[in-house]
């Protein structure tokens, strides 16, 4: 599944999951993964009226100890940073390019990671476009990169 801004509007995304989710936790554990991937809004922004149900929706799928994975990316990162007391801020200027990331040995023996049969590679060269970052990470959090 993926929860997408591009697809249709974060409100009515974060409604229908809740709404289809709320009463009958165990749908989840039918469900694979989510993918929550970039978009133009900041996490951290308190007045976006979706907001609340889509924290709601995340903590929830952890808290029910539901098998589904849920991947976040960009603004996915920066949900998912905030819902579990994180902090996202927003940064002073657009950031643009690339950079050269390196990756924890720990990363490459994730199960989900040996799976998918990468090469292990450090540093990773990735490219970035954002004005939004995680400055905090959650207290639950593992740190990898």
């Amino acid at each position: 599944l993926s929860l997408s801004p591009w697809r249709t509007n974060w409100r009515r995304t974060a409604d229908f999951w809740w709404y289809f989710f709320r009463d009958d936790w165990d749908l989840l554990n039918f469900v694979k993964g989510i993918f929550i991937p970039g978009a133009s809004v900041c996490a951290a922004d308190k007045t976006l009226p979706w907001r609340e149900k889509l924290l709601e929706l995340i903590r929830s799928i952890y808290i029910q100890g539901a098998k589904c994975k849920i991947l976040g990316t960009c603004f996915g990162l920066q949900i998912i940073a905030e819902a579990f007391q994180g902090k996202c801020e927003k940064m002073k200027e657009l950031v643009k390019g690339s950079s050269n990331l390196d990756i924890s040995p720990s990363f490459w023996d994730l199960p989900y990671i040996r799976e998918l049969n990468l090469e292990p590679r450090t540093p990773l060269l990735i490219p970035k476009s954002h004005f939004d970052a995680v400055t905090e990470a959650p207290p639950i959090a593992t740190v990898y990169a």
